[in-house]
């Protein structure tokens, strides 16, 4: 039997980093994205309606050092995180949990990151009205 065929290689990488990766979803309750600082783990509101894998899987291999904001929809404000960062005073929440650990949570998926955006109930701002006196009666 010969070597291993190189059209093989990507697909056993593949299948040893899956083995360390554990899963970190977003949800996005209301209208607005949730950005990464890294860039790569982006989830938007149009990504999280498609279900897309950056918000229902997110996995996570190695080392899981981000920083998450949320950024709400015009009309929207962001509420809260729920799960993590629960008592977080802004918008960010951030992770920063060493490749031992996540390499211990293999192939589990972790509660979801939620992010809570509520719509924007400041009442409009009437400006230039002039009202007219009431016509007296005689």
């Amino acid at each position: 039997m010969g070597r291993p065929s190189a059209r093989w290689l990507p697909v056993a990488l593949s299948a040893v980093l899956l083995v360390s990766a554990c899963s970190a979803p977003i949800v996005i309750s209301g209208k607005g994205d949730v950005v990464s600082a890294s860039g790569d783990r982006d989830c938007t509101y149009s990504d999280y309606v498609a279900a897309a894998a950056s918000c229902t899987e997110n996995l996570v291999i190695g080392e899981y050092d981000e920083t998450y904001t949320a950024v709400p929809a015009t009309g929207w404000y962001f509420h809260r995180w729920v799960n993590y960062c629960t008592e977080a005073t802004d918008d960010t929440c951030s992770f920063d949990i060493p490749a031992d650990v996540v390499s211990q949570a293999y192939g589990a998926t972790a509660p979801p990151l939620i992010a809570i955006f509520r719509p924007d109930e400041t009442p409009p701002v009437i400006s230039n009205v002039n009202v007219a006196p009431a016509a007296q009666s005689a």
